[in-house]
């Protein structure tokens, strides 16, 4: 069987002043330790409120800025708004244009029907003054014709009446003395009748 130490439950103490300077030690070390777990609950309680704080402040200047922002974000808004304004009353003004401009466009298209109705009325009629002036230009070469024919036929009748009344008043109012001699007689017409040796007319009978 072999052998093995146990030891006893209770071992016999050798010295009794022994377990007053472990416990002495022990408090001491447990006073340490209660010290720096209160300062180091201490100086976390102060990290905690410096973090605090800071997070305060920075939670006010991001809350200062963001009023901030809102403000310049309304002030924005607020111009845009009256921008918004004048662009709606520009726009209204500009309506007001077309309306005026697309009135006259097509007042200006109205009349410009009426000026192309009028246009094809005017040709109609200057093709028809046309048509008029050329059968007037034919009239009037007509008569230019008919009265160069009826001139030239009463200067022939002219000249055929002279020479009958030159004869006639020449066997009236000259002798056969007359005749020979060359004498010229004065003669004048009345009432188509041949009065010799009277009136401003003379001829001389020889012919």
């Amino acid at each position: 069987m072999e052998y093995k130490y146990r030891p006893s439950k209770n071992p016999p103490q050798k010295n009794q002043a022994q377990p007053r300077g472990k416990n002495k030690l022990h408090e001491t070390i447990k006073a340490r330790k209660d010290n720096l777990w209160t300062a180091s609950i201490i100086f976390s309680f102060i990290v905690f409120l410096y973090t605090i704080n800071y997070g305060i402040t920075g939670f006010v200047t991001y809350q200062t800025n963001i009023e901030s922002e809102l403000n310049n974000t309304v002030k924005e808004l607020v111009e845009t708004t009256n921008a918004l304004a004048e662009t709606e009353s520009d726009k209204v003004e500009c309506l007001t244009d077309l309306t005026s401009e697309k009135s006259s466009l097509a007042s200006c298209q109205n009349n410009l029907k009426k000026g192309k109705s009028d246009i094809v009325s005017c040709e109609s009629s200057l093709s028809t003054a046309n048509s008029k002036l050329t059968d007037s230009n034919q009239q009037l070469n007509t008569c230019n014709n008919d009265k160069t024919s009826i001139e030239s036929m009463l200067q022939d009748r002219e000249t055929s009446y002279n020479e009958l009344l030159r004869n006639s008043v020449i066997n009236t109012c000259c002798s056969v003395f007359d005749v020979r001699a060359g004498n010229i007689v004065s003669w004048s017409l009345q009432d188509n009748a041949i009065s010799c040796d009277t009136g401003t007319n003379t001829i001389n009978c020889t012919g």
